[in-house]
């Protein structure tokens, strides 16, 4: 049961999540969260064409920049939607390489980017348009905010709480659609 949630989610089918009582600690991972929310949510400046992907250089000259994770999240339109392996076959294609870490497990845990804006993980299903607890939310979240933007969902077999999106091959975001820009060194 576990290696086929495991599938079905494309992550842990559970939370891994420890709750720290320290308060030195705690501030250290807050102070951590501050870092990545800095770093990992590079979206183009004010003004950019929501249509244009800003293609990062290689971090290091071989890691794929997690901001280019972000994007994605970023790029998908109200009413669309899209699964990490369709994220990571787009990157393999611009970079002309094989994904190493794949995008679930690049994309940082925050609700909102730089400019307080949420970030659209709840258009984010399974490569068969399952919902899934995980950074959108809950499944129950994730089904509203979908539903909100026009994609049914509806239940998923007789598993309550369990949902997928109707036709959901008729909703998947083409990411081909998008205009790129290269840059030659981080921002």
């Amino acid at each position: 049961m576990f290696l086929k949630a495991l599938v079905r989610e494309q992550c842990l089918p559970f939370s891994t999540n420890v709750i720290e009582p320290d308060t030195d600690e705690q501030k250290k991972r807050e102070d951590t969260m501050s870092f990545y929310a800095r770093k990992f949510c590079y979206f183009p400046p004010n003004g950019d064409d929501k249509n244009i992907l800003t293609v990062l250089p290689l971090e290091n000259g071989n890691h794929i920049q997690p901001e280019m994770y972000m994007q994605l999240v970023d790029k998908i339109p109200a009413g669309k939607i899209t699964c990490f392996s369709k994220m990571d076959s787009y990157l393999e294609k611009i970079y002309k390489r094989k994904i190493q870490i794949p995008s679930f497990c690049t994309l940082p845990y925050m609700d909102m980017d730089m400019n307080n804006n949420m970030i659209p993980y709840w258009r984010i299903v399974s490569r068969n348009g399952v919902l899934s607890d995980g950074r959108g939310g809950s499944r129950e979240t994730q089904k509203d905010r979908l539903i909100e933007e026009g994609i049914p969902v509806v239940p998923r077999g007789s598993l309550v709480g369990s949902y997928k999106v109707e036709n959901y091959k008729d909703y998947m975001f083409d990411y081909d659609t998008l205009q790129l820009r290269y840059i030659n060194s981080t921002t």
